[in-house]
């Protein structure tokens, strides 16, 4: 096909294995100007998405990462609404001792990074009865909202349904809608910026509870 910059775009779809590394790319593209094709500048990249997988021994290492687009306001003057796109994802690291499950994404606004990581220890910590704790977890945003939900909406809250089941991407029916509520929770903003820590704990082997504490500061 063509795009409205006048680029043949050559697609490529399919997967690559070295040893134990598998990657599947999605909708990846290469555009090639046709009025100059001999100026690899003006050449264009593009990739829907991306799929990795990894197992070594004991160890099991999944991910992926979907292109989303947004839009986002700049101050002025005179204040401006601008096109972003932005790479949205989720890795599992699976070990015999434990799992680390992480969130995050990745944009360019005008020039300038944006993102966040938000990554789950699971792992039974110990404790006294009353506060067993069975997963820690931790992140920051830089550049990123944080969309806090109502009340009786902190249940489906991205973070906090991380912290409850740290492969619920992976275990839910529709991947790609848990990534794109991620990315609508925590959009990219040029004065935004966070810190978050949870825990997840059990008390008296009945009832298990998770904790959420986040702070959200301007520029």
């Amino acid at each position: 096909g063509f795009d409205s910059d006048k680029h043949l775009l050559v697609g490529f779809f399919g997967s690559v294995e070295l040893g134990p590394l598998g990657i599947d790319l999605m909708d990846f593209s290469v555009g090639i100007p046709l009025t100059h094709p001999q100026d690899i500048k003006d050449y264009t990249l593009d990739l829907g998405g991306l799929d990795l997988t990894f197992k070594g021994g004991p160890v099991e290492i999944s991910g992926s990462f979907l292109e989303m687009e947004t839009k986002v306001d700049l101050p002025g003057p005179p204040p401006k609404e601008i096109d972003v796109v932005q790479y949205t994802g989720a890795a599992l690291i699976k070990t015999e001792a434990f799992s680390l499950s992480g969130i995050g994404s990745y944009a360019s606004i005008d020039g300038a990074p944006s993102m966040f990581v938000f990554a789950v220890l699971d792992k039974n910590l110990g404790g006294p009865v009353f506060f067993n704790v069975t997963a820690l977890a931790a992140g920051f945003g830089f550049k990123r909202k944080l969309l806090l939900p109502a009340i009786d909406q902190v249940q489906e809250f991205p973070l906090v349904k991380i912290i409850s089941d740290p492969a619920y991407i992976a275990n839910g029916d529709d991947p790609e809608e848990a990534l794109t509520k991620i990315s609508e929770a925590i959009p990219p903003d040029p004065s935004s910026y966070w810190l978050a820590a949870g825990v997840r704990f059990r008390a008296c082997e009945q009832i298990e509870t998770v904790a959420l504490l986040a702070v959200t500061f301007g520029t």
